[in-house]
């Protein structure tokens, strides 16, 4: 599949730090470095998904579409309508590659440089909610795979990368976790495949792209993931999104682009706990409307705590509000995070 023009097409997860993705062409060409902490940003902002995006792709996809389908002048082939392998002798891959001795089945195989968005995996059948087959990603020309794991683990939120970036879905495993790469991108499975699709971008030549490493993603993100964490992984999207000023205008350009302020809140839930994020530097008391007396959460907050620092915190609940006097020393220069223990919580 391959998008261009200015149509975008929109993902949507049931996750309070991922609420939209969207995916389109823009008109212009990109400024910056494109890499796993810009893309997750972009991610994160809802101006930035519900405009153009900031640098200039084409979105395209590997799938498992039958083979025989080449041409609109063979009459035949041209419908065949078989999208999966459910037999060992279907053929909806790119190719078997053997390397020492066993084989592996080539899914993608993209040469230039682009950022995989998306990745889904269904299960051969309903009784099995695993897979025995181990995923590859090879990236920037590289021998050894980048990223590797068993598929279950790898796309499916077991592993890395954490749920809610990949998990599992109904009967299968999906992830939208972003793995940029600069010359080329393959994927390798070592069992035949059942059914899939990987969904791209391909960044036009002299597009700047940091290829993924492990290292990177744990450099650029370990500070706030040593703070936030707890919130974040084995969490659940709360009784709400969160709040946050309401205020819609008109643009398509990012014209009317918006930074968060303390007054966006997000919160996860976990084992009995709230966690209630700040995704800006809080100048003044945080007051969050929504966990005001007899609002959300319906039953009683007995502490709340910040999360990174053993400093304790004063707040009160009134009919109003929850406020948060604000802390005289924040963890963290991204975003700040609240542990809230909640008597007789359903999280």
């Amino acid at each position: 599949m391959q998008m261009t023009g200015c149509r975008r097409r929109i993902l949507r997860i049931s996750n309070p730090f991922l609420p939209v993705f969207a995916f389109a062409t823009p008109c212009t060409h990109p400024e910056k470095e494109v890499g796993i902490q810009s893309l997750l940003n972009e991610m994160i902002d809802r101006e930035a998904v519900a405009g153009f995006p900031g640098e200039d792709f084409r979105q395209k996809q590997e799938s498992s579409y039958n083979r025989v389908s080449k041409s609109p002048n063979d009459t035949i082939g041209w419908f065949a309508n078989c999208d999966k392998n459910p037999k060992d002798t279907d053929a909806g891959f790119i190719l078997v590659e053997e390397k020492a001795g066993k084989k592996e089945w080539k899914l993608m195989g993209h040469q230039g440089s682009g950022t995989i968005v998306c990745a889904w995996m269904p299960y051969r059948t309903l009784k099995k909610s695993t897979m025995d087959s181990f995923i590859k990603f090879h990236l920037a020309g590289s021998t050894e795979p980048v990223l590797k794991g068993n598929m279950s683990g790898l796309i499916g939120g077991t592993g890395f990368p954490p749920s809610p970036l990949s998990q599992h879905s109904l009967p299968s495993a999906v992830s939208f976790f972003p793995i940029p790469y600069a010359k080329s991108g393959k994927v390798r499975v070592s069992e035949h495949p059942f059914f899939y699709p990987f969904t791209y971008r391909e960044y036009p030549e002299g597009t700047a792209v940091k290829t993924f490493t492990i290292e990177g993603y744990l450099n650029a993100f370990d500070d706030f993931l040593k703070i936030n964490g707890e919130g974040i992984y084995g969490s659940r999207p709360w009784k709400i999104l969160g709040e946050w000023p309401l205020e819609v205008k008109d643009g398509r350009l990012g014209e009317n682009h918006k930074d968060y302020s303390q007054e966006d809140i997000r919160f996860t839930g976990k084992d009995g706990v709230l966690y209630a994020f700040v995704p800006a530097i809080p100048t003044r008391d945080i007051v969050i409307e929504s966990l005001a007396k007899g609002g959300l959460p319906d039953s009683g907050i007995s502490a709340i705590e910040p999360m990174g620092s053993d400093n304790k915190v004063k707040w009160k609940r009134t009919n109003d509000a929850l406020t948060i006097k604000l802390p005289k020393d924040l963890p963290s220069n991204i975003v700040n995070g609240f542990r809230m223990k909640i008597s007789n919580a359903n999280n």
